[in-house]
């Protein structure tokens, strides 16, 4: 397979997830698989370069008790 079709993932072999919980338990979230991280020394901060661009939306995530 030529690096023109090889996938993300293949290349980044890191997952990021962000959920947004509130008190009851429940609520949503979004979930990237291959994504590139840089850290700005400048402003230390940590920047997520490809997030943006195919993240799988989690709808109605629940807490387990």
């Amino acid at each position: 397979m030529g690096t023109t079709r090889r996938p993300r993932w293949r290349d980044y072999d890191l997952t990021f997830i962000v959920l947004d919980i509130d008190a009851e338990g429940g609520g949503n979230g979004q979930l990237a698989v291959g994504v590139q991280l840089d850290f700005q020394y400048a402003t230390k901060t940590l920047v997520i370069e490809n997030f943006g661009t195919e993240p799988v939306r989690l709808n109605s995530v629940r807490r387990l008790n």
